[in-house]
């Protein structure tokens, strides 16, 4: 699971750098908040893998090579790019959203060598009666995103596209649109957008009904949300009429404030499935590690103080800001718990504001990290200085008598050189040992002090 931020990417650097193994008070907060966030995707967000299959970009085939109801498909491995599948045989294709069950159309995948070129997209036809992209859910290749799929499946031929809009011919397409035309639409897509409302509705009433998305009023449901899209294009509201809006939702669609059910469709299966906790404790984990000593820290130990002060001053802002009282949820973005709900966003929006105004803050405290060795980088002395942040953060005599302020995202700014520091050492311990076992019992510290110097003793 990789995510925009490459959090995840630095979790999977620190557990391999060994600091889950020593129960790092940053790190174990992170894997507990990432597991919750993970989790929860899966519950009500995450796609189905499917092996035959793919999610790519829609292109026009502007050779004119492939016919009527074909597409031309070239796959590569992600593990190995090189490797390439050209798809042939009988697949279906489609195009979030998904409302019509015309939407899904079975094509047929082939062999073009004019296409040879193209390689991880979907090639549709130019000729026919009326372009795929537009029998999926209106797609028009602007940029669209397309399902395929050619495992075995239970769907024996294509249904009946849903209508294209037709234009109002008495519309005056030349009139002039002045500054106050605009205000008023404006005004008037915001109190007449039920775009939302209407796909809502047609999920709700889709699992209700025995035939599903066959159903006749998910049928108009599924014409009416396709003018909703196009309201910002037509000027045409989409009317909502009473009969069509849902009395109930089923469990998974998680509206407290609504008459609710227990689905029995593959959707309410899998959500029941699946337990996440929707609370964070926070884990109070006190281990100082002993392998991120490096020579002459001791001399950036005051610098490392303030900036400290600094740094965590301004997540304190963060969370007040976001209403999040914690710090690792702030630096990460899994949120889980809010104090307040800000301005009714969703989680995923509010992660993004977090991150939004947390990147300045990171590079902020990088660049100062890294400013001193822009013309001449000393590895050893960059080293001491992550060596000095992590111990003004770690150190049982730098911890905040409070438990409560304590806070530990700061030496993690240089999360790479900590875990540089934290391999080699841990190499350099694993030999004293060894040497500790074949020359027998001594004092713990003299292997260290071997390799380390004296130094190591005000380090511990």
């Amino acid at each position: 699971n990789v995510d925009e931020y490459g959090i995840s990417t630095s979790l999977a650097d620190l557990v391999k750098a060994g600091f889950l193994r020593n129960n790092d008070h940053y790190l174990m907060n992170l894997i507990s908040l990432f597991r919750i966030m993970m989790l929860r995707d899966i519950k009500k967000k995450a796609k189905i893998r499917i092996d035959k299959g793919a999610f790519l970009l829609g292109v026009l085939d502007v050779t004119d090579t492939l016919q009527e109801n074909q597409i031309y498909c070239c796959i590569s491995d992600p593990g190995n790019p090189s490797n390439q599948k050209v798809i042939t045989g009988r697949c279906i294709v489609y195009r979030n959203s998904c409302f019509h069950p015309g939407d899904i159309r079975i094509v047929t995948a082939v062999k073009c060598k004019a296409l040879s070129h193209l390689v991880d997209v979907i090639v549709f036809p130019s000729l026919g009666y009326r372009d795929i992209p537009s029998e999926c859910s209106g797609g028009n290749l602007d940029g669209d995103d397309f399902t395929y799929a050619y495992e075995p499946m239970n769907i024996n031929q294509n249904r009946k596209p849903r209508m294209l809009e037709n234009e109002d011919e008495n519309e005056d397409k030349n009139q002039s649109v002045t500054i106050e035309d605009i205000k008023k639409f404006f005004v008037n897509y915001l109190f007449s957008d039920k775009l939302e409302l209407i796909a809502n509705a047609h999920l709700a009433k889709a699992d209700s009904s025995d035939v599903g998305a066959l159903n006749g009023k998910c049928i108009r449901l599924a014409q009416l949300h396709s003018g909703a899209v196009d309201y910002l294009k037509t000027g045409t509201p989409p009317v909502f009429p009473p009969e069509l809006r849902a009395d109930e939702f089923p469990d998974f669609m998680e509206k407290s404030d609504k008459k609710s059910y227990k689905s029995n469709k593959v959707l309410g299966i899998l959500y029941r499935s699946i337990n996440v906790s929707e609370e964070y404790t926070p884990l109070d984990v006190k281990n100082f590690d002993k392998r991120l000593y490096a020579d002459g820290f001791e001399e950036f130990l005051d610098d490392a103080r303030k900036l400290k002060r600094e740094y965590d001053a301004n997540i304190r802002g963060l969370m007040n800001q976001f209403g999040i009282n914690n710090e690792i949820e702030v630096t990460s973005g899994y949120i889980v718990n809010t104090i307040t709900n800000i301005d009714k966003k969703k989680p995923r929006d509010v992660a993004k504001s977090v991150m939004e105004a947390l990147i300045p803050i990171k590079r902020h405290y990088k660049k100062l990290f890294d400013q001193e060795w822009e013309s001449n980088k000393d590895h050893s002395r960059v080293e001491s200085k992550a060596s000095a942040w992590y111990f003004v953060t770690y150190h049982p005599s730098e911890l905040d008598v409070d438990p409560s302020k304590r806070m530990f995202s700061f030496p993690w700014i240089a999360y790479d050189v900590l875990c540089g520091i934290a391999n080699r050492n841990s190499r350099k311990i694993h030999v004293s040992m060894e040497l500790m076992d074949f020359f027998g019992p001594c004092n713990s510290k003299c292997s260290y002090n071997l390799d380390e110097g004296q130094d190591l003793i005000s380090w511990l």
